[in-house]
């Protein structure tokens, strides 16, 4: 099922995220009273997902992150200076309106993140794209990791940290699957 929906970078008033409702008391908190500060304070850009009617249909947040490379899984995915934090891009809050899930939005909306960081990796160095998928399941039952990995991210722990699975979708093997993605013109 393909569903049509335009992302927007979040600005305050562009359209009303009231009505927005993930279920979820600290996702809507972030939606309706957090998500201007962090925008204005230039810690996040916030995406805002709209359906062809314009109702805010979801919301992601990118940031600038670093990873520790203490890991195994880091350490074997590059040659990478020991001990130094390393860049990434990071999805900070990512969610689907509770009225719309499971019709793809959250599918198009990872995509478009996929689009954002290897349009920033062009010109920023970043080894990956991070996030920390919750410790939890989805309607169906199945740990919300799964669907991280179905788009190519690796779990970074074998147990997770704080209720989250830290996750990477590291950007060496995104150049090796999908060179075309990152040509760049001069």
């Amino acid at each position: 099922m393909s569903i049509e929906l335009k992302f927007f970078h979040y600005k305050t008033g562009f359209v009303d995220i009231q009505s927005f409702c993930a279920e979820h008391k600290d996702l809507d908190r972030y939606v309706k009273e957090t998500m201007s500060q962090w925008e204005s304070s230039n810690v996040t850009r916030n995406y805002l997902t709209l359906d062809v009617q314009g109702n805010c249909v979801g919301v992601f947040s990118l940031s600038a992150s670093t990873l520790k490379d203490t890991t195994p899984e880091v350490r074997k995915e590059g040659n990478f200076p020991n001990g130094i934090q390393l860049p990434t891009i990071k999805i900070g809050r990512f969610v689907v309106d509770n009225s719309i899930r499971g019709k793809g939005v959250g599918r198009e909306m990872l995509k478009k993140c996929i689009y954002l960081f290897i349009e920033a990796s062009k010109t920023i160095g970043v080894v990956g794209l991070t996030v920390d998928a919750k410790d939890e399941t989805d309607s169906q039952g199945r740990p919300i990791y799964g669907y991280y990995e179905k788009f190519g991210f690796k779990r970074l722990t074998s147990e997770p940290q704080d209720g989250c699975w830290p996750m990477i979708l590291y950007t060496g093997k995104m150049k090796k699957q999908y060179p075309a993605l990152f040509e760049q013109e001069v």
